[in-house]
């Protein structure tokens, strides 16, 4: 009985996504929304205050905090050519003040640029 049961649980968490329907956001919508800047802002406290390290939110954390973003969105180096990471560049020391001061549209400008890459690369391949 619990094996049936398990496998009802299991077709019914993987069959429902399934059949979600993605939901399109325009491109134009790719911007920072309140809570997100909030957020931003509870994680600055909580690095400089309860982290077991308690980092300073300086220029050279904002020089990891930056090459890792960059990473994260272009692992395989498919998106970004090396003008983009030259553009870029001059967000690299900036991310630690627009964390403190949950100013987002730095990292949503990046974003954003990965996803016109990316639609451009779909259009080609259909």
């Amino acid at each position: 009985m619990k094996m049936i049961q398990r496998l009802l649980l299991c077709f019914l968490l993987l069959g429902g996504s399934a059949l979600a329907k993605p939901q399109v956001v325009p491109y134009s919508a790719l911007n920072p929304e309140a809570e997100q800047r909030r957020t931003a802002l509870i994680i600055a406290q909580v690095l400089e205050g309860f982290h077991y390290t308690q980092p300073t939110i300086d220029d050279s954390l904002s020089s990891v905090a930056f090459d890792r973003f960059l990473e994260s969105l272009d692992p395989n180096r498919v998106f970004f050519t090396q003008q983009d990471l030259r553009d870029f560049e001059r967000y690299r020391k900036e991310f630690d003040d627009n964390l403190l001061n949950g100013h987002l549209d730095p990292p949503f400008d990046i974003f954003r640029e990965v996803v016109v890459k990316l639609f451009a690369i779909t259009l080609e391949i259909t």
